[in-house]
């Protein structure tokens, strides 16, 4: 099988024309072929993605096959040609994913494009219907070589400490002046983000990787992007799940240390906060018209490692078929992570938060050839640089919060991302 480090830049951007088709060759191999090595010696952008039932590693970027609509989705599924060996049906096509705001990154973000679902160049799945190779080409020119197996994850030491970008007394001010906004009846709710700085060398990607949380229910993910660094995290929100006539989201807000995970059950804050999601989330599926019947099935605390929220599953029976983005555009960004009402809290975010938040709590997902598929929000997560790294964490400001509290929700939540830099050298 041959390598492929030295194909470290993305397939580069030429005009293509309505008639450019692409191949698609697809091998089944052995149930236990180990990942091959993509994410650390692979051409960016990266990608990676583990949750139960799928397990994803994903590089190289096919031009011109980018899809951001469910009208691109089903203008370029017929431009791909198969061949090799018969997928299964919910075999992911496209990865990617989209900014908090869908807007191009800025600051530490900048380069990273609003929405970036794109067609890798060679996708390796485990799925319940076995393990995949998948390698695309534009018709005419060579398929990219099977790439090898990953090497074992390793890493170097961090020593360097987390620096507030944000100090506590500015994270104070704006958790103040938003309780004063809610007080004056500007919103209900608002999410309100900060930032930490790792300085020093940049720690592997893999042995990072290789250390965040795989506790059941979160998704672990990647994504590598060509000149902005890396995107990990490991989120216990889902966002979207479509298949066929159903729609899946979640509420998760509301927090505490793993410890105090029943109290959550009787907070008045974190039920508070919890509401203003769930009614937030029905109104999003309900606006459409496609949605049959609206069910719920919470709020309850549920654990991952060290920390709780409480959680309450939304399901919705479609009247009709419907795509990926379509929902996408209605659910995100969720008021689990902007607040709601929505408009009114994105502004307030927009006029307090210095710096634009880029792809964290933004979206990260999967979908197949027809629009159906899976995002999660991007939070615990970190965006790993040459030179160190950026960690993010928000918390969920309503009537009566404690901005001493909501900076120590923010300290759990970054502890968690903070862990997993800790790497131990080999």
């Amino acid at each position: 099988m041959g390598n492929v480090s030295s194909l470290r830049s993305p397939i580069p951007p030429r005009p293509l024309d309505r008639a450019t088709r692409c191949v698609r060759v697809v091998e089944r191999l052995a149930a236990d072929a180990p990942p091959p090595a993509l994410l650390d010696f692979g051409p960016e952008p990266v990608f990676a993605w583990e949750t139960e039932g799928l397990a994803i590693r994903a590089a190289g970027r096919i031009a011109g096959f980018d899809v951001a609509s469910d009208a691109d989705v089903a203008r370029l599924r017929g431009r791909l040609d198969s061949a090799g060996a018969p997928a299964p049906p919910a075999l992911p096509v496209w990865v990617g994913a989209r900014t908090f705001d869908g807007a191009p990154g800025r600051d530490e973000w900048r380069g990273v494009p609003g929405s970036a679902f794109f067609l890798p160049a060679w996708l390796w799945a485990r799925t319940p219907d076995g393990t995949w190779l998948v390698r695309h080409a534009l018709r005419g020119e060579p398929l990219p070589p099977a790439p090898s197996a990953a090497p074992a994850a390793r890493g170097r030491a961090i020593t360097a400490p987390a620096v507030d970008v944000e100090p506590r007394a500015a994270y104070a001010d704006w958790v103040t002046a938003a309780t004063d906004a809610i007080e004056a009846g500007a919103f209900d709710k608002v999410v309100l983000a900060r930032r930490v700085r790792v300085a020093g060398a940049r720690p592997s990607p893999g042995a990072t990787w290789a250390r965040l949380d795989a506790h059941p229910g979160l998704v672990r993910f990647r994504l590598g992007w060509p000149g902005v660094g890396e995107l990990l995290g490991a989120t216990p929100e889902t966002l979207l799940r479509l298949d066929g006539d159903r729609v899946v989201t979640e509420a998760l807000a509301g927090t505490a240390p793993a410890a105090d995970a029943a109290a959550l059950a009787t907070s008045d804050k974190d039920l508070r906060e919890h509401a203003a999601v769930v009614h937030g989330l029905r109104i999003a599926l309900a606006a459409t018209g496609l949605a049959a019947g609206i069910t719920t099935d919470g709020p309850a605390p549920v654990t991952y490692g060290p920390i709780a929220h409480l959680r309450t599953v939304v399901r919705a029976r479609l009247r009709g078929p419907s795509g990926f983005f379509a929902w996408l555009d209605q659910l995100h960004p969720s008021p689990a992570i902007a607040g709601a009402p929505r408009d009114a809290a994105l502004a307030f975010i927009r006029a307090t938060e210095p710096r634009h938040r880029g792809l964290y709590a933004g979206v990260v997902g999967v979908l197949d050839a027809e629009a159906r598929g899976h995002a999660v929000v991007a939070l615990r997560s970190g965006l790993l640089e040459p030179d160190g790294a950026w960690l993010y964490a928000g918390a969920g400001i309503v009537r009566g919060s404690d901005p001493a509290r909501e900076h120590e929700e923010t300290a759990l939540k970054l502890r968690r991302m903070a862990s997993a830099l800790a790497e131990v050298a080999p």
